[in-house]
């Protein structure tokens, strides 16, 4: 049958025509209870593979680690405000991940709304949503979840929230599918932007290059480390990276920004022109990072400005653009300049390589009771196979993995720019589903695996082989905490001790916990030769 040809069918048929045209082949949700047409439509449909889960929260986020993989838009489906209100901390995830999914929400037919109830489950999700709309004609469908995928993955990109009322979805349509247009690429920054960039990089005493996670978002982590190369000077990357925007070996790396909750900064202070390229922070900075006096240019995908100060800015395809900024750059250039640039790229280097030796030396190994968590991670990152991602949930501790471990390719690191709790694994399991030929091994805290251990049932259910390494501090690493020196009683997960062990074991996943230094190696090795899911309980302390 051809799927753009009219027939008539129930509109929950439509629309999951519709997403199969999209190019979706797997669907998360949650069983509910009910009749529920949609979900029946979703899951008897022989093209798509619908991913259940027992919760909401951790079906939006396999779906944010599924796109995180796949750079393609995923589809989740949940019921009534129950199931909206249940996903609405993964939602702002994705939000601040810029992770594009679209979301169908299903009204109950146990608990069918009112005409003036409908606008407040919309507003429930509106501040973390590309566009949210109420179907409201059945012939609309194929029109506004087309639409919905376009929103989703239109720059700055997102979640979108489709509101589909029982009466509507159950009615017949003779409306056709509307087959997704080829889209051409968006062009790079005009020449006038490119050259006055080109001149200030060039004529600069001390540039840099902030790097952003637009970066690996939109693919062009080479262009910017060839830049990054050709300028001679630091690159620096914002402070929750979600992907690997610039190798953090590179010798011309000096790492992450610091976080508002960090205090503040000279970090930048030194650089009289920066270029920052992609960078989403919505945050704000620590006060005084970037001088008055400092030239700031800036190129984003979507229009930018946010917290960042900025002098001047372009909008536009940041691969290309960064590839015709180099060439300028080597245009204007003479030997002279490019004898500099050889020079500053040889103390710059040496000089980092210095600062990464101190680290090291101050990380020695320990046979101890104890296990440092640079150590860990060192010893980690020297066993994970090549073919392996990083999924960081650490909170507190999330910049040490960038610090400790190795990332060079664009698919050997997730991270969230978001707080809601639990993330980690649950996007691990959709970045396993794909991606099966990587390892994927998800970095969490006690804490964060309390707050849904429910992917754990996922991981078995499907055999999912996330390899689950649960770093367990018996307590709440928290921010404020910290900055007020309140590492008291009320922190601590203790009376009784949650047994991490048994809790994975009681879900179907294997599981070992170790305590010193001397047994890690070993549990390590029996983590990652596991064939399927599996979980380290680490104490550290």
């Amino acid at each position: 049958m051809n799927l753009s040809e009219p027939n008539h069918s129930l509109a929950s048929d439509l629309l999951v025509r519709q997403l199969v045209v999209e190019g979706i082949t797997n669907v998360f949700g949650r069983f509910s209870t009910g009749n529920l047409p949609l979900l029946h439509a979703l899951t008897e449909h022989k093209n798509l593979h619908y991913v259940p889960a027992l919760h909401e929260g951790v079906a939006v986020s396999m779906a944010i680690g599924y796109s995180h993989a796949s750079g393609r838009p995923s589809v989740v489906h949940i019921s009534g405000i129950s199931g909206t209100t249940s996903s609405l901390s993964a939602i702002t995830n994705a939000a601040q991940d810029r992770i594009g999914l679209v979301i169908l929400a299903e009204e109950d037919a146990l608990h069918s709304l009112s005409a003036t109830d409908s606008p407040n489950v919309l507003s429930l999700v509106a501040s973390s949503c590309q566009w949210t709309c109420e179907v409201k004609d059945k012939d609309q469908i194929a029109r506004i979840t087309r639409r919905a995928f376009y929103e989703a993955m239109s720059p700055p990109r997102g979640p979108v929230f489709l509101w589909f009322p029982n009466s509507i979805i159950k009615q017949t349509t003779s409306e056709p599918v509307i087959v997704p247009p080829k889209l051409s690429p968006s062009g790079g920054a005009d020449s006038t932007f490119l050259k006055k960039a080109a001149q200030l990089l060039i004529s600069a005493k001390k540039p840099a290059v902030l790097v952003g996670n637009e970066i690996s978002q939109y693919r062009a982590r080479k262009e910017a480390v060839s830049l990054v190369e050709v300028l001679a000077c630091p690159a620096f990357s914002e402070a929750m990276p979600v992907g690997i925007n610039f190798p953090n070996q590179h010798p011309l790396f000096l790492g992450l920004l610091p976080t508002l909750e960090e205090g503040s900064s000279n970090m930048l202070s030194d650089y009289d022109v920066i270029l920052v390229v992609g960078v989403q922070h919505r945050q704000r900075l620590p006060e005084g990072l970037i001088p008055d006096t400092t030239v700031v240019i800036q190129l984003n995908t979507h229009p930018c400005g946010y917290t960042l100060p900025c002098h001047f800015s372009a909008s536009a395809d940041i691969a290309e653009s960064l590839s015709k900024l180099r060439a300028e750059l080597q245009l204007l250039v003479d030997n002279q300049w490019v004898a500099n640039a050889k020079l500053r790229t040889a103390n710059l280097a040496s000089w980092v390589k210095a600062k990464r030796k101190t680290l090291e030396l101050n990380a020695c190994p320990t046979h101890g009771p104890s296990i440092p968590l640079r150590v860990f991670l060192r010893l980690l990152d020297s066993l994970r196979p090549k073919k392996s991602t990083i999924v960081n949930d650490l909170g507190s501790y999330a910049k040490l993995p960038l610090q400790a471990m190795n990332f060079e390719s664009s698919t050997s690191y997730c991270g969230t720019n978001g707080e809601a709790p639990g993330w980690g694994l649950s996007a691990a399991l959709g970045l396993q589903l794909a991606s099966p030929d990587y390892t994927v091994i998800c970095l969490t805290s006690d804490t964060s695996l309390l707050s849904q251990p429910q992917g754990l049932w996922t991981a078995s259910h499907y055999n999912l082989a996330v390899k689950t390494i649960v770093l367990n501090r018996q307590r709440y690493d928290l921010l404020w905490a910290k900055s007020l020196g309140c590492h008291n009683e009320a922190t601590k997960i203790e009376k009784p001790l949650v047994q991490l062990v048994e809790l994975a074991n009681s879900l179907g996943v294997p599981a070992n916990s170790v305590a010193s230094m001397s047994a890690v190696e070993r549990a390590l090795v029996e983590l990652i030769e596991a064939r399927g899911p599996y979980l380290l309980d680490v104490h550290t302390g």
